[in-house]
C-alpha cells in the first residue's frame, strides 16, 4: 500500500476512500485501518458513510453533492464540513485529499479536534457576516479603496420550496463557483 494512504488511513477516527474521479466510483474505503468496502457508487458511499459515523442524510447529501461536484485539478485539497449527527449534535470534521495519480485521489475525513471557530460557509466558502463586517471596516478605516459586489437571486426561497433543498444548493453552489 502507498505511503500516502497509509499516513491517511492510520489517523484515529479517519474516515478514507480512494476515489476514481474518471470512472466516478470509490475504490475502497477504509474506517481507521480496516478495508469495509470496495468498488462503491457515490450515492453507496454517503450512505455506508452516514450509517458507519451515524450521522443524518443531510451530511450524507453534502459528501455526496462534493463528490458529484467536485472539479480535479490535480492538486491536494483540504476543508472542513460541519457533520450532523442523529441525535442532533454537530460537529466539525477536516476533509484532507491527496493526489495519487491523474484523476485517483485518496481523501480522508476526521473529526477537528482543535474545534476551529467557523469563518465561512460550508456550502458556498464564503466568508460568514462578521468576518465580512470586520473585512470592511478595516479596510474602509486604512483608506483602502474597495469594491464591493452583491449578487442576489430573485425569488431563491421557491426554488428550494417547489425543488427543495438539494437542488437550491446546486443552484447556490452553481452560482458561487462560476
Amino acid at each position: 500500500m502507498d505511503q500516502i494512504i497509509k499516513d491517511l488511513i492510520s489517523n484515529d477516527e479517519s474516515f478514507t476512500a480512494i476515489i476514481d474521479f474518471n470512472d466516478k466510483k470509490i475504490i475502497e474505503l477504509y474506517d481507521n485501518d480496516i478495508l469495509i468496502s470496495k468498488n462503491l457508487s457515490y450515492e453507496d458511499y454517503a450512505k455506508k458513510v452516514c450509517e458507519t459515523k451515524n450521522f443524518t442524510e443531510e451530511t450524507g447529501g453534502k459528501l455526496f453533492r462534493f463528490l458529484t461536484n467536485f472539479k480535479y485539478n490535480n492538486e491536494d485539497f483540504t476543508f472542513q464540513m460541519t457533520c450532523q449527527f442523529n441525535n442532533g449534535t454537530k460537529s466539525v470534521y477536516v476533509v484532507n485529499g491527496v493526489l495519487l495519480d491523474i484523476n485517483k485521489y485518496a481523501f480522508s475525513i476526521k473529526k477537528n479536534k482543535k474545534n476551529i471557530k467557523r469563518n465561512y460557509d460550508d456550502l458556498t466558502k464564503l466568508f460568514n457576516y462578521k468576518v465580512i463586517k470586520n473585512l470592511f471596516i478595516n479596510d474602509i478605516n486604512s483608506g483602502k479603496k474597495m469594491v464591493f459586489m452583491l449578487i442576489n437571486i430573485d425569488n431563491f426561497k421557491k426554488i428550494n420550496d417547489i425543488f427543495g433543498f438539494m437542488f437550491g444548493d446546486m443552484v447556490n453552489r452553481i452560482r458561487c463557483f462560476y
